[in-house]
């Protein structure tokens, strides 16, 4: 949600990595903002709609992931935050939670874990003593 108080004309202009708004206020002052996004988005299935308060932006996002850490490459704090009225708080959560169970499952799928072999804890020297012999064909350990 950008708020801009009384808006009697506004143009938003979407591109993959950034938001151009400019809009006119009741008293006839010329407001632009140019929101460098964190992120690729969607441009062509991003819109927006005028409310009482302001714009209500709709950004879909190029890459879909749980949640953006911020919306825009400036790391400093800004004015924009998320308006949670307008969704569930815990969208970001639940969708970090909902990543981390689909790449766990996946892991898994795509790794499974052998049960027929016996876990087996290899000793560090012996790993040192099998990447020597497997590098130099005449190596040799003699005890003494």
């Amino acid at each position: 949600m950008v708020l801009i108080e009384s808006i009697s004309k506004q143009d938003v202009k979407f591109t993959e990595n950034n938001i151009h708004i400019s809009a006119t206020n009741k008293h006839g002052e010329d407001v632009e903002l140019t929101l460098d996004l964190l992120r690729p988005i969607i441009p062509e299935k991003c819109s927006y709609v005028h409310l009482e308060r302001g714009l209500k932006l709709n950004i879909l996002k190029k890459t879909q992931e749980p949640c953006w850490k911020r919306l825009t490459k400036e790391k400093k704090l800004n004015f924009l935050i998320k308006d949670k009225s307008f969704g569930d708080p815990n969208d970001c959560e639940d969708a970090k939670h909902t990543w981390l169970l689909d790449y766990m499952f996946y892991k898994r799928k795509t790794n499974p874990i052998k049960t027929d072999e016996p876990a087996k804890k290899n000793d560090p020297v012996q790993d040192i003593i099998n990447n020597l012999k497997d590098s130099q064909s005449h190596f040799s350990i003699h005890e003494f």
